[in-house]
């Protein structure tokens, strides 16, 4: 058994805005899985934490409109048989206590690590589908993004939850309602910048960019989510594809996390530890 804490790589060594990839096997039976174990992390809050919680989030609402809802937090891994031990968690909390400062400041038994889920779709001519994001706080744009998001506690049953499915899920919200074919899992991340672990999938897409471009813009009102994901990004399926798209300076650090793992996929080990940087360790 490979158990791995999610918080392991938080110290001195590991730079804030470092990243550390783990991949396994290419196989269907591989994806990971989650088992609700542990009680929900509210309740057990000490009142100091409370408190710098509850200013935070204060004053995080006067900046933007946030929700609050349960996400999942992983608290444990065993990448070998494909294990997550998960429990719920407020939303609220991963927002105000996730920065580096406060697990430095409280430690990290508290702590949520938010589980998000990646997607990256190719299309019949082998375009990789990603989007422009709206902006954000710094305001610039292109800023491209994978189709993808949180893991939620009904994204399973039985005591179970399927990353993959919230994958599947998220894509659908954003993208669309389409067809999806050969859903694998590539790999995983964990950012020192943030307390947050992100699964990546890919799938195929029973169309080409252009009919998914047209698709869109003709169905638009009945994507749930179109507003999060409004322009299409493709990037080629080829090594210089991938490569110039990594170049270009306009991807989230997921994005450019996960096409590297889909170039691993498509070029093998080699291409990605030549162009994999030393900040992401893998």
């Amino acid at each position: 058994m490979r158990l791995i804490k999610p918080y392991s790589h938080l110290n001195s060594e590991f730079g804030k805005n470092d990243i550390r990839i783990i991949h396994t096997p290419r196989c269907k039976k591989d994806f990971p899985w989650a088992i609700v174990s542990v009680a929900d992390l509210t309740a057990a809050l000490p009142p100091e934490e409370t408190q710098v919680i509850t200013d935070a989030w204060s004053n995080a609402l006067k900046k933007e409109t946030l929700v609050d809802e349960k996400i999942v937090s992983v608290r444990l891994m065993d990448w070998r048989q494909g294990k997550l031990w998960v429990c719920p968690a407020d939303y609220r909390i991963w927002k105000t206590t996730a920065e580096k400062g406060f697990y430095a400041r409280f430690g990290d038994m508290y702590i949520p690590n938010a589980l998000n889920v990646q997607l990256l779709a190719q299309t019949e001519d082998n375009q990789i589908v990603l989007g422009a994001r709206p902006p954000k706080e710094n305001g610039k744009l292109p800023a491209f993004q994978v189709p993808g998001g949180m893991v939620k506690l009904t994204d399973g049953r039985g005591g179970c939850i399927s990353p993959d499915h919230s994958a599947i899920r998220d894509f659908r919200e954003e993208v669309g309602d389409l067809p999806l074919r050969d859903v694998f899992y590539l790999g995983a991340s964990f950012y020192a910048g943030r307390v947050i672990t992100t699964l990546y999938y890919t799938a195929y897409l029973a169309m080409n960019a252009c009919e998914l471009t047209a698709w869109r813009r003709r169905n638009k009102s009945k994507i749930q989510n179109y507003q999060a994901f409004p322009q299409e990004y493709y990037v080629p399926a080829t090594k210089k594809g991938i490569c110039d798209a990594r170049l270009s300076g306009h991807l989230r650090e997921t994005a450019d996390v996960g096409l590297l793992l889909k170039g691993r996929e498509l070029f093998g080990s080699a291409w990605f530890q030549k162009n994999r940087p030393s900040r992401m360790r893998g």
